[in-house]
Formats: C-alpha cells, structure tokens, sequence
C-alpha cells in the first residue's frame, strides 16, 4: 500500500514478466488508471520505461482528493497488477510543523 498526503507528487512503478520466458518485457506501452472507491477513474495515462532499467515502467502523479483508491496496470497481453493507495486529508508535514512549539 502507498500512504500518501493529498498534493503529494509520488511514483508509480510497474514492471512486466513474461510468464512464458520468464524475462521482463522492455518497450512496452503501459497504461495506469487511478479510480476511487466506487470505480470512478480519478487519474489515467501511461507509464515511461526507466532509461536506467529496462522493463521498469514510472509515472509520477498526486491526486488531490483523501481517500482509498487503486491504481491499476495494463498491457495488452501481460497481466500487471494493482496497487493500494491511501491519501491523507490533512498534509502531515505542514500539520507537524504548525503544531510545533518554538522556544527561543
């Protein structure tokens, strides 16, 4: 599961096995949708390929809402996978530095 605050820019990561060979798959075209709890797609693109690791698929996104959602993986023909995302209402950081007591 990846626990983030809302706003929060955070990678995405996806990697293709080949379930026959056994090896992963580079230069594929790999999509990702983000839905919410009833299935509503909240965010949807597709995944650039690492340049330092073959087969290493990123896309970098925030969503702006708090909440549970799943970010779904696809690839014609391969089976990818899911991934829990959990965001935060409250930014935890600015939430920890205003509640923080100075003293001088």
């Amino acid at each position: 599961m990846i626990r983030v605050d809302k706003n929060e820019q955070f990678p995405l990561t996806a990697m293709i096995l080949d379930e026959c060979s056994g090896e992963i798959v580079s230069s594929a075209v790999v999509h990702y949708r983000i839905v919410d709890e009833t299935e509503t797609t909240t965010l949807s693109g597709v995944f650039s390929e690492s340049t330092v690791n073959p087969g290493v698929y990123i896309a970098n996104v925030s969503i702006s809402g708090s909440g549970s959602y799943r970010a779904y993986a696809t690839c014609s023909g391969y089976n990818v996978g899911t991934e829990d995302i959990q965001v935060n209402p409250e930014n935890i950081y600015e939430l920890t530095k205003m509640n923080r007591s100075c003293t001088a």
